[in-house]
């Protein structure tokens, strides 16, 4: 029997012909031992060196990434090696066999024989072992206490769970809960709330749930515990958490009898944004406030607040979502309302709030997308104000009939750009283009895009460039 037995990857031929997967590090069969052994090199082991074992798990992603196999390991004895609660290094390593499906209760049972022999073991290798024994009637089986023992030993919140479901010995079970219960694992606790029978499950699981203080699987007890064993300290203790998402899931699904006001109000005080705008979303008219719209707004989270005004209904929305959005100031969300809100809800306010930006690229964009009720011709004076070349003459090409004006193309010219001028020569309409673009091309004076003015401009445009290209009038 060996101490601290584990898996390695290794490939090749058992048990002559060795070597690991990843280092590819040939073993040696020990004439003593007659098994498979590896040392490594004098003097490594104290700089970080020596042969890794794990568990199962880390030990199988490593014989697929290197096309080897699975092996039970050891330390070698008489020699050092460094212990965690997955695996160890040592400065050897003997190899006791491969595993596969059909030899592993064998193997588990080598390590379990090993453990109760006294010599300790891998935390995670021994919960391996103990999950491959047949744990349906265990409790009726002539080693019982062995399994029981090896249940308690393990800490496994996951076995103790699956044991005293299926348990049918009443002093058994007392003993698997008090396990359970001490080590306090929330989501199993949460699952033996849920599928205990009657006679398994007492008082004792709540009061650990609680103790877990885990948001997540308070939230799912109130949704999912039979209700004789939902009580209001479940929602007291999910309310002690502060965590917004399942205050929220709360709200929104938890029955009447186990709802308390306390929810909405713990929500409010985390003051998330996303989550009370999904509360004003999805929360039943009886369980959402108008502390709700207060708190949102007081977060002038300008995404949310945007979306509240998207999404929420009439009854729900306020003129204070509106006045938080304008003094948070985000351009593009101000443009983002202006383009997407029901009518009701939009206010000049936005407008405002967006001239005073002098974004240029937000007011082309307004000036493209907004309706005829929302758009103001403040809006084309404030872009010709910019004297944003690129914005300016994307207005000329996009901009709807009313709304682009002589101002615009006058302003594009002052600005002497000669990409953009070139551009508008190009693209713009008969109606929007204007002499005057020429013109500021000319003055410019580049050779550049004149040339390509007189290449690419539609004819009679580049005829007159061609002409000023000639006599070099630029």
């Amino acid at each position: 029997m060996l101490a601290y037995l584990a898996f390695k990857a290794l490939g090749g031929r058992y048990p002559d012909g060795l070597f690991s997967a990843y280092k590819r590090a040939l073993w040696q069969v020990d004439p003593k031992l007659q098994l498979p052994v590896l040392e490594a090199d004098k003097g490594t082991f104290d700089a970080g060196h020596g042969v890794y074992a794990a568990t199962v798990e880390e030990a199988q992603g490593y014989a697929e990434r290197y096309q080897g196999a699975v092996y039970l390991v050891a330390p070698l004895p008489g020699k050092h090696a460094v212990v965690g609660e997955e695996g160890w290094r040592a400065e050897g390593a003997i190899c006791i066999g491969q595993l596969t499906q059909e030899n592993a209760p064998l193997l588990a049972r080598l390590v379990l024989a090993a453990y109760d022999a006294g010599l300790p073991q891998i935390g995670a290798v021994l919960r391996w072992a103990i999950r491959q024994i047949d744990l349906g009637a265990w409790w009726s089986r002539p080693d019982r206490e062995w399994v029981l023992r090896l249940l308690i030993d393990a800490r496994d919140a996951e076995l103790l769970y699956v044991a005293g479901n299926l348990c049918q010995d009443k002093g058994y079970i007392e003993t698997i809960r008090q396990a359970l219960v001490e080590i306090g694992d929330a989501e199993y606790l949460y699952l033996a709330g849920r599928d205990w029978p009657d006679g398994h499950y007492n008082r004792a699981i709540t009061e650990a749930l609680i103790a877990a203080g885990n948001a997540k699987y308070l939230y799912l007890a109130g949704m999912h515990w039979p209700a004789r064993r939902r009580d209001d300290a479940i929602a007291a203790a999910l309310i002690k958490t502060g965590d917004p998402e399942y205050l929220y899931l709360a709200g929104k699904g938890w029955s009447n009898t186990l709802y308390s006001p306390a929810i909405a109000q713990a929500l409010i005080k985390c003051g998330d944004a996303k989550h009370l705008y999904l509360a004003g979303c999805d929360w039943p008219n009886k369980r959402f406030s108008e502390q709700i719209t207060h708190a949102l707004a007081k977060t002038r989270h300008s995404w949310y607040l945007y979306r509240a005004g998207l999404d929420w209904p009439d009854e729900r929305f306020s003129s204070m979502l509106v006045d938080a959005l304008i003094k948070d100031n985000n351009g593009w969300i101000l443009y983002s309302a202006g383009r997407d809100w029901p009518d009701a809800r939009f206010s000049k306010g936005i407008t405002e709030a967006l001239l005073a930006l002098r974004n240029a690229e937000l007011l082309y964009r307004a000036g493209r997308y907004w309706s005829a009720k929302r758009y103001d011709d403040r809006i084309a004076q404030a872009l010709v104000e910019t004297r944003n070349p690129k914005h300016l003459y994307l207005a000329g090409c996009h901009w709807p009939k009313g709304r682009f004006s002589t101002a615009i193309v006058q302003a594009l010219a002052e600005t002497g750009h000669p990409k953009y001028l070139y551009f508008a020569g190009r693209d713009w309409s008969d109606e929007r283009y204007d002499e005057s673009i020429l013109q500021a091309l000319i003055r410019a004076g580049d050779h550049i895009y004149l040339r390509r003015a007189v290449e690419e401009w539609p004819s009679e445009r580049a005829t007159k460039a061609k002409v000023c290209l000639s006599h070099e009038c630029y």
